[in-house]
């Protein structure tokens, strides 16, 4: 996808994100803790969103692009576990209710996150995880699926999560848990599978 192609679909997915928080806004209590986490998702996928874009400039010479190439696309494997790790814990917060069992794992999530910050900051020299070449194009690295497995990894225990407590959880809700996180899953395997298609993950 080329960068006109990427500025598009981020700038709709931006004002789609842009109508879902004003809505959420004007119709939720801003002070608990699910709004708070929900607001929290929306605001890190545009940001995402946006960096995406920085992350984008493949092929072009110039030094200040293949900068802004290497910026973009560190940022978004650096940040690319916060939303699903937020996500998981929003899904168990709505399941539970216990503030204190949701304050022990954004406890656990930033721990989770921050490993990976550091797994992620050794291997940018050695290319493990992705590349950019000498002509300026983005390539995954050998070990590109640890990645994969650590941003999922929290989405699938959020569906499961559901599934096994889904009589805890309004029949609304429990659909709605169930699909939201399906347009991310299709990114990751999109961005896996085919070779320059690159979509922020958090779909």
């Amino acid at each position: 996808m080329d960068l006109l192609g990427n500025i598009i679909i981020n700038t709709f997915s931006i004002v789609v994100l842009a109508v879902i928080g004003f809505y959420s806004h004007r119709h939720s209590d801003k002070k608990t803790v699910d709004d708070k986490l929900y607001m929290s998702i929306l605001l890190i996928t545009a940001f995402m969103l946006v960096i995406c874009i920085f992350g984008r400039f493949d092929g072009t010479g110039h030094a200040y692009y293949h900068l802004l190439n290497a910026a973009g696309n560190f940022i978004l494997f650096f940040t690319s576990p916060v939303v699903p790790s937020l996500w998981l814990t929003y899904v168990l917060h709505r399941i539970f209710h216990d503030r204190e069992k949701t304050r022990r794992l954004l406890y656990v999530s930033a721990v989770y996150c921050g490993i990976y910050a550091a797994m992620l900051a050794i291997s940018v020299p050695y290319g493990w995880f992705y590349y950019i070449d000498a002509d300026n194009y983005y390539h995954k690295g050998p070990y590109f699926i640890a990645v994969i497995i650590i941003v999922v990894a929290p989405i699938l225990i959020a569906m499961l999560s559901v599934i096994k407590n889904r009589e805890m959880i309004e029949g609304q809700h429990y659909r709605s848990f169930l699909i939201f996180p399906l347009p991310p899953m299709i990114c990751i395997v999109l961005h896996t599978m085919l070779s320059g298609f690159f979509l922020v993950w958090n779909g």
